[in-house]
């Protein structure tokens, strides 16, 4: 069917059950039949991120947060794929802006405090 949201649905189940190339094909139909649907695009960095393409996750969870500036998710990815991809100034504004939406997240503090004193971060998990 031509109806993003299935698409969006299905690469989310697909991505809990970590069929991940069948998720990344979905999720791209997703983003491209509801190009305005921020959870399509969050999805489609998450299977982007889950099979190692850090650009294209970038730019997945980039456009994410454009459409949902103020989401967690969306921030706290896009700032941790950033890290996965060597840069240490650039997150800080994206993880910044997370913790302050969920200032009890410990571990993000941690990991904020340590960017902002200049400390390579821990490795990170998935996004």
């Amino acid at each position: 069917p031509d109806f993003g949201p299935a698409y969006v649905n299905l690469c989310a189940a697909q991505l809990e059950e970590r069929k991940l190339p069948e998720a990344l094909a979905n999720c791209e139909k997703g983003a491209k039949l509801a190009p305005g649907d921020g959870v399509s695009w969050f999805n489609l960095g998450r299977a982007r991120y889950a099979l190692r393409d850090l650009p294209g996750a970038r730019d997945a969870f980039g456009k994410a947060v454009s459409l949902n500036p103020q989401g967690f998710d969306e921030n706290l990815h896009y700032g941790l794929v950033l890290l996965a991809m060597g840069e240490t100034n650039q997150p800080i504004p994206y993880l910044q802006k997370a913790h302050n939406l969920h200032p009890d997240d410990t571990d993000l503090k941690a990991m904020l405090t340590g960017l902002l004193a200049g400390r390579e971060p821990a490795a990170t998990g998935q996004p």
